[in-house]
């Protein structure tokens, strides 16, 4: 969402585009398609609204794209015909299935996840991380690798529970086939559970902190919950959640259940829906 200009961006994979509207859903408009836009994951966009980032797993890529800059025909006014054309920069290439992204804009950083359980770290502009010009160049650095069953969807970033001190930043994402969500520094250690520690979430899907520490995060099968991890260094007890949206229906109720139960007694239900 860009606060500034009062747009919500969106993507279609079936379509293979990217649109976005007014906040009141008016004055809806193409504004990418073609070369790199088919399985698009993730949509983030920098503070200031300028510019747009994503991951398009078809191509493996994140791409970057000025969006204060859309070329609009000068006789429709309109930026539809011109989707194709509007250019946009490959921040990184030869990734696995890359899903969600989280931004770091006060360090020039990105977070990425693949959906094979690895997290990396690269510049905001894709550029070379290798100080020493003597070794090969280096456009991204792997932070985490958990197991490739887990199945990553989405990752956010804190940055500001203690503002000036980034050793006390972190990252929270979800493991969708373990049913928890975790919680690392920004170096990638001291990985710790902060949610499903009871059994009690069934595949969680998006999630984005908040300035306050509250965290949000869905559930595939119909759930939008808010929790607030405490900032200590083991959480041994599950977070109190507060369900915000909850739209299951009953066969997805009765899948949840029987998750739940099967988790409790040791026993696994993984996720394989083809998204």
């Amino acid at each position: 969402m860009d606060h500034h200009r009062s747009y919500i961006y969106w993507s279609d994979i079936t379509e293979q585009t990217i649109r976005r509207c007014k906040i009141d859903g008016t004055f809806i408009e193409l504004i990418l398609k073609g070369e790199h836009v088919g399985d698009v994951n993730d949509i983030k966009l920098t503070s200031n609204g300028t510019y747009m980032y994503y991951t398009d797993s078809n191509t493996n890529t994140l791409i970057r794209i000025n969006v204060q800059n859309i070329p609009t025909n000068p006789t429709t006014g309109t930026r539809n015909e011109l989707a194709l054309t509007h250019s946009r920069t490959v921040v990184l290439s030869k990734l696995n299935n890359p899903r969600g992204i989280t931004l770091d804009e006060k360090h020039s950083k990105i977070y990425l996840v693949e959906l094979t359980g690895r997290i990396y770290e690269c510049n905001i502009d894709g550029s070379n991380m290798e100080l020493n010009q003597a070794r090969p160049p280096k456009y991204r650095l792997l932070l985490i690798k958990r197991p490739s069953y887990v199945r990553l969807n989405s990752i956010t970033i804190d940055t500001t529970s203690s503002p000036l001190q980034r050793r006390k930043h972190y990252l929270y994402w979800t493991e969708l086939n373990s049913n928890i969500i975790m919680r690392s520094n920004m170096d990638g250690n001291k990985i710790i559970k902060i949610g499903g520690l009871n059994g009690n979430i069934v595949w969680p899907n998006l999630i984005q902190h908040v300035v306050g520490g509250d965290i949000y995060f869905s559930e595939y099968l119909g759930t939008i919950k808010k929790i607030t991890p405490p900032l200590t260094k083991n959480i041994l007890i599950e977070p109190t959640s507060t369900t915000i949206i909850d739209v299951k229906g009953s066969a997805s109720d009765m899948i949840n259940q029987e998750i739940i139960t099967l988790s409790k007694v040791g026993g696994e239900f993984r996720f394989a829906v083809n998204d």
